[in-house]
């Protein structure tokens, strides 16, 4: 069960991310590097900054995404710029947001203690699992703009 968690969790993961990384390049092209990080607030690009101390010389610009936490990645797809983008892509659901952002909270946790082999209760792995699936039903579901 851990390791079936701990794949769905890296694809829901993945997923997120790479939806983040199309949303913000459809709607600031060569830009959304920079918009990603603007989106942040002041201590999240600080701790940004530092993480960002270990991506490698001429990595993609957009590759920014793949060190930011997974809770960040929900209220970026929401900020005031892109947040129309997303919606054209998730549909109409008024909850869109609030069910993304239940998925990842169940996510989340889970997911660090898995990275770091810690013992996970099986009630919460089955919750995250559960919501690995509805994020990923989501996200598959998306269509481009």
């Amino acid at each position: 069960m851990l390791r079936q968690s701990g794949r769905a969790s890296g694809e829901t993961e993945r997923a997120l991310r790479e939806f983040v990384r199309a949303v913000y390049s459809a709607r600031f092209q060569g830009k959304a590097a920079e918009r990603i990080e603007a989106a942040l607030s002041e201590q999240e690009r600080l701790g940004l900054t530092r993480s960002l101390r270990s991506r490698p010389a001429g990595a993609d610009a957009l590759s920014v995404v793949d060190y930011l936490y997974l809770g960040q990645l929900v209220s970026l797809l929401f900020s005031g710029d892109v947040q129309q983008e997303t919606r054209t892509r998730l549909g109409s659901h008024t909850d869109i947001k609030q069910r993304l952002a239940a998925g990842v909270t169940e996510i989340a946790p889970v997911r660090n203690e898995i990275a770091h082999v810690r013992e996970v209760a099986p009630d919460r792995l089955m919750k995250a699992s559960v919501a690995c699936g509805e994020v990923l039903a989501l996200l598959r579901q998306s269509r481009p703009s």
